[in-house]
């Protein structure tokens, strides 16, 4: 019996793609597990989905005096050492000046940015970056910047965020 229990485990697992090397949202559950103090600028929204009903959109037209930057984050999110591939989806909007945004780990911190400057607006694209862990690591944090560079106004949606460990 056990052995039949563990290969359709095996099974589920294999046919569903999870595994304990990755870590995934794509934001169907609203924002929990996240929070963010501007509310007003990060939202999890059903005006565009790459998969699923909803995505995490940001819409800013102009950041708070004195902000560096503007920062959605899960400190449950945790991640063990070693390199991870981070893919999203990103739909920006036609209109939009925001250059990208960047995704960080608090404890220890090691951060990469995920650049839109090449990207094409107004369209579902795939975006990737690695990232190299040498210890445990949580608080995930999702960050804009207030420098027009690596960050800026305008809007844009994530979806289906995920870690996957090499």
């Amino acid at each position: 019996m056990k052995k039949v229990l563990f290969v359709v485990t095996v099974i589920v697992f294999s046919v569903t793609g999870v595994t304990a090397q990755e870590v995934q949202e794509s934001f169907e559950k609203g924002s929990k597990g996240w929070w963010t103090p501007s509310k007003q600028v990060w939202s999890v929204s059903n005006d565009k989905a790459s998969e699923g009903k909803s995505s995490l959109k940001f819409n800013c037209s102009q950041f708070p005096e004195g902000a560096k930057g503007i920062k959605y984050q899960n400190v449950g999110m945790k991640l063990s050492a070693g390199t991870y591939k981070i893919t999203a989806k990103v739909f920006v909007e036609e209109n939009s000046k925001v250059t990208g945004f960047s995704i960080a780990t608090m404890k220890p911190f090691k951060t990469v940015s995920i650049k839109f400057t090449k990207l094409a607006k107004g369209e579902w694209v795939d975006v990737e970056q690695e990232i190299t862990l040498e210890k445990d690591a949580s608080n995930v944090v999702i960050n804009v910047s207030s420098n027009p560079k690596w960050g800026g106004t305008g809007t844009f949606y994530l979806d289906d965020l995920k870690f996957i460990k090499s």
